[in-house]
């Protein structure tokens, strides 16, 4: 089973913590938020998709190291404009 992880917000409401450290690797209880959510999948999950933006290699470094066989990041490098009506 594929899962996504949506991972590529600016954190701007949690500025001046997310100037250096994008919001899914801030520390909370000691584990990076991205930690957190990765640990509550479901074991049947064998793929996750985590989608990057905002300082996208740091994420993408912290994914190669722990569990790269199983992790893979889709950095988005522009933004979409969306409009919901």
């Amino acid at each position: 089973m594929d899962a996504v992880i949506l991972a590529a917000g600016l954190g701007t409401r949690l500025r001046p913590h997310t100037l250096q450290t994008p919001k899914p690797l801030l520390p909370v209880q000691g584990r990076p938020i991205l930690d957190w959510a990765l640990a509550a999948l479901p074991s049947a999950v064998d793929r996750v998709v985590v989608v990057v933006h905002y300082l996208a290699d740091q994420v993408q470094s912290y994914l190669n190291l722990e569990a790269p066989a199983m992790l893979c990041a889709c950095a988005e490098t522009r933004s979409l404009q969306i409009a919901f009506l």
